[in-house]
């Protein structure tokens, strides 16, 4: 749900978001929601354009949440997630590669959509 505060626009069901350095892989600057542990990322067995997203605060299913993205090329997209965690995939073809990416995790659990 959007919620216009003051002059601001703002996503009340989300709990996390960062920006990721693709090529560290590290994350620049990030985000989550007040009593939420924190979460990390790793780069996915090693291989280039994908990495691990793990929270601090697992979901009671992965039905629960869903994630968005933003790239500065390319394309990012949750290749696969379980109740707290997911794997994205970016590029820019159909190879993978490492990109620079930002995430929002939003709780849907309550929408009365999904499972």
């Amino acid at each position: 749900r959007l919620s216009l505060v003051g002059s601001e626009m703002c996503i009340r069901d989300m709990v996390y978001a960062g920006r990721v350095d693709g090529s560290s892989p590290g994350i620049l600057r990030s985000w989550r929601a007040p009593g939420i542990k924190g979460w990390w990322v790793q780069r996915h067995n090693g291989q280039e354009g994908r990495y691990l997203v793990t929270m601090g605060r697992p979901f009671a299913s992965a039905d629960d949440y869903a994630v968005l993205f933003t790239t500065e090329y390319g394309y990012a997209r949750t290749e696969w997630k379980n109740a707290n965690s997911f794997v994205v995939w970016t590029g820019d073809d159909e190879t993978a590669n490492n990109a620079n990416f930002t995430f929002f995790v939003l709780d849907i659990s309550h929408w009365g959509i999904g499972g």
